[in-house]
């Protein structure tokens, strides 16, 4: 059984517990109220603050794709530049190297001619006098434009093979900007979603 005395109760083996009054279950719950609502305060702010450094960081990241992709374009600019040029080096050498094959065949044919000559002349002249050696003069002409001509087509494969290396080269450069920049994007989309 319980006797009640202003803020203090008996309990029926006497003992004494003390019940707060409702005045002061009202400044607990003021205290709690109190609590949660400077909670809730500091939660929204570190909200606040959350947002504002991940729209800084997404502005940041965003800046970032736009430079990659603008180094991008540049990069692919300057690959068909590189590939407009080589081809042009291509033409430029094709018709260095025609060129000199029809020096080759035009001096070829010239030394034909010209042997052809010479064995007209040296049996209408008689077998006592000297003959001039027109022949060596031009055989070694022709070999020189013959040297000339192999000399030029190895310098057209050195330059072929040293275009295919840069384009090479450029692709590989290509390729891993491209990734880069992808793996940029998905990263920055991985940002935006969180």
């Amino acid at each position: 059984m319980l006797m009640c005395f202003q803020n203090t109760f008996f309990s029926s083996d006497n003992q004494l517990q003390e019940v707060p009054l409702h005045q002061d279950i009202n400044k607990m719950e003021m205290n709690t109220v109190e609590d949660l609502r400077r909670k809730l305060e500091s939660l929204e702010k570190i909200n606040l603050e959350l947002n504002n450094q991940h729209y800084k960081e997404m502005s940041r990241y965003e800046k970032e794709i736009l430079q990659l992709r603008l180094e991008l374009e540049k990069g692919e600019l300057l690959r068909q530049n590189l590939e407009n040029e080589m081809k042009f080096a291509r033409k430029e050498a094709n018709l260095q190297l025609y060129s000199a094959e029809d020096e080759l065949c035009d001096a070829k044919n010239k030394v034909m001619e010209l042997q052809g000559n010479f064995q007209k002349i040296k049996k209408s002249w008689p077998e006592d006098t000297p003959v001039p050696i027109i022949n060596d003069r031009h055989q070694q002409k022709a070999s020189e434009i013959d040297k000339i001509a192999q000399s030029d087509q190895f310098h057209l494969q050195q330059e072929q093979q040293r275009c295919a290396v840069e384009k090479d080269n450029i692709h590989r450069v290509h390729l891993a900007e491209l990734e880069f920049l992808i793996r940029e994007k998905a990263e920055a989309e991985m940002a935006f979603q969180v």
